[in-house]
C-alpha cells in the first residue's frame, strides 16, 4: 500500500522556534484520527490487504487481455471505468473458450470481492483506478500503522499551530484539507491505473510545510537527534534555517520520483504536489493581504472587532486570542494608534486575567517599539505570569529582564532572567545567553542582548 511519507525521522523530532504550540482545532484533528485509526486498523489483517491488492491486479490484467469477457457484477465498482466501458471484441475466440474463461474470471472476481469485504481499511483509502470523491477525504485520516500515524501527528503538531495562528482557522482548514486532496489527485494523475490504496496525511502536512516556508522563511528549526532511541538523554540539538531544510526536503522528494513504483511505498508525488500547493496558497494569501492593506479598510477592522466581541462573550480564550491579535495587527497597519491602545487596555488592562499569549506578546512588542516601556514591562510580566509554561513565556521573561535592567531595576531583572533560565523550553544555548546576561546584571554594565532564543 502507498503510505504517506514520514516527514519526521524516527530518530529526530522537530520543534519550531516560533508560534503557539497548542491549538484546539488540531487537538480535534488528533482525536478524529485516533478514532478512525482504531476503527479501521484494530483487527485489520495486513496479509488480507496485500492478498487483495495482488489478486485485484491479476483480475484486472486477466480482463485487460480478454476484451471479449463480461465484467462480473460482483466487482463492477472495483473495475476502472475505461476498462469496464471498453468495446466488446470477439477476435474469433471459440465459444467454449469464452465460457471457460468467463467462469475463471467470475471465480477470481468472487475472491476479490470476499477479500475486499474483509479489508475494511482499504474501503476508506483512495485507490487511483477506481477512487471516489468521498475517499479523497477519508484517506487523509487513514494510516498504515501506529508509527505512520504518530510520525505524521508529530510533524502536524510541530508545524500546524504556527501556521494556523498565522492564517486563522478557516484558511488553515482550507490549506490542510484541500492540500490533502490536491496531493492525492497529483499522485493519482501519475498512477491513474494503480489499484494500490493511498492512505495517510502526509500530503496535507506537506501543504502546511509549504505554507510555513513562505510565511516563516527566516525562522530556524531546532532538531533533536537521538541516535539510540532507548537512551533519549544521549541526544544532540542543532538549528537549521527553514529556507534550507524545507527546500532540501523537497529536492529529496523530487530525487525519489523515479523510484516511485507500482509496488507500494512512499507516494512522493503526493508530497511534492501538497508542498507546492501550500507554497501557492501562502503566496496567494500574502499578496491578497498586501493588496487589501494598501489603503485603510475600516470595514475589515470592524468585522474583526465583532469577532473579538463574540469570542469574548463566548469565553473562548483561544478564539479571542487569535481574533484580537489579528485586530491589533490591522489597527497597527492602519496606524490607528489610539484604537490599538484602547484594545490593549480592554483586553490586557488592570484586573483582566485572560490568558492571551499571542495578543499579549504582540501588544508588548508594539508598546516597546512605541517607546512606552512601562506598558511593555507590564505586558511582558502579565504574559509570563498568566502563561508561565507557554512557548512565549521564555522570550517574554528575557525581554522583561532587558527592560527592567535598562530602567535600573536590577533585582527585578535578575528575577526575570532566573525564571527564564528555569523555563522548560530553555535550551543549553539559551542558558549560556542568560548566564551572560546575569553576569551583566550583577556587574551593572552593558545592555542585555536584544536577541532572544525563542522569538
Amino acid at each position: 500500500m502507498i503510505d504517506g511519507p514520514e516527514i519526521v525521522n524516527d530518530s529526530a523530532a522537530n520543534r519550531l522556534r516560533s508560534g503557539c504550540h497548542s491549538a484546539k482545532s488540531l487537538a480535534h484533528l488528533w482525536d478524529h484520527r485516533v478514532v478512525v485509526f482504531l476503527t479501521v486498523c484494530v483487527g485489520s489483517d495486513p496479509a488480507t490487504e496485500s492478498d487483495l491488492v495482488v489478486k485485484w491486479q491479476q483480475t484486472l490484467a486477466f480482463m485487460q487481455d480478454r476484451p471479449y469477457l463480461q465484467v462480473p457484477a460482483s466487482i463492477v465498482t472495483l473495475v476502472p471505468t475505461k476498462l469496464a466501458d471498453r468495446p466488446f471484441a470477439d477476435r474469433g475466440v471459440p465459444d467454449f473458450r469464452i465460457a471457460a474463461e468467463q467462469r475463471t474470471l467470475n471465480a477470481m472476481a468472487e475472491e476479490v470481492r470476499r477479500l475486499d469485504d474483509e479489508a475494511t481499511r482499504i474501503r476508506w483509502s483512495f485507490v487511483p483506478a477506481v477512487g471516489s470523491f468521498s475517499t479523497l477525504m477519508t484517506s487523509i485520516f487513514v494510516h498504515a500503522g501506529l508509527m505512520h500515524l504518530l510520525g505524521n501527528m508529530a510533524f502536524l503538531f510541530a508545524t500546524g499551530p504556527v501556521v494556523e495562528d498565522a492564517f486563522g482557522r478557516p484558511l488553515f482548514a482550507a490549506l490542510y484539507f484541500v492540500g490533502g486532496i490536491a496531493a492525492t489527485v497529483g499522485y493519482a494523475m501519475r498512477h491513474s491505473d494503480s489499484v494500490i490504496p493511498m492512505m495517510g496525511a502526509s500530503g496535507a502536512i506537506a501543504a502546511v510545510m509549504g505554507a510555513y516556508l513562505v510565511r516563516f522563511l527566516g525562522s530556524r528549526i531546532e532538531f533533536i537527534w537521538i541516535p539510540i532511541i532507548f537512551l533519549p538523554r544521549l541526544h544532540m540539538r542543532f538549528f537549521i534555517p527553514a529556507f534550507v531544510v524545507l527546500p532540501l526536503w523537497l529536492l529529496a522528494q523530487f530525487a525519489a520520483v523515479p523510484f516511485e513504483g507500482e509496488s507500494g511505498g512512499v507516494a512522493v508525488t503526493a508530497h511534492i504536489t501538497g508542498f507546492l500547493y501550500g507554497v501557492v496558497f501562502a503566496l496567494t494569501v500574502k499578496f491578497t493581504k498586501a493588496l487589501m492593506t494598501k489603503q485603510p479598510q475600516p470595514a475589515i477592522a470592524d468585522a474583526l472587532r465583532r469577532e473579538v466581541d463574540l469570542a469574548f462573550e463566548a469565553k473562548d480564550d483561544h478564539a479571542l486570542d487569535a481574533a484580537a491579535t489579528r485586530l491589533l495587527g490591522r489597527l497597527i497597519d492602519e496606524k490607528r494608534d489610539d484604537a490599538a491602545r484602547n484594545l490593549i487596555q480592554d483586553l490586557a488592562g488592570a484586573g483582566i486575567e485572560k490568558v492571551l499569549p499571542l495578543f499579549l506578546s504582540r501588544a508588548a512588542v508594539y508598546a516597546e517599539k512605541r517607546g512606552d516601556r512601562r506598558v511593555a514591562v507590564g505586558l511582558y510580566r502579565k504574559l509570563s505570569v498568566l502563561d508561565p509554561s507557554g512557548p512565549r513565556s521564555l522570550s517574554s521573561l528575557m525581554k522583561l529582564g532587558s527592560l527592567l535592567k535598562s530602567e535600573g531595576d536590577i533585582s527585578g531583572a535578575r528575577e526575570a532572567l532566573l525564571r527564564a533560565r528555569a523555563h522548560r523550553a530553555c535550551t543549553p544555548e539559551c542558558i549560556r545567553k542568560i548566564d551572560a546576561a546575569l553576569g551583566q546584571v550583577d556587574a551593572g554594565t552593558g545592555d542585555l542582548a536584544e536577541e532572544t532564543p525563542w522569538t
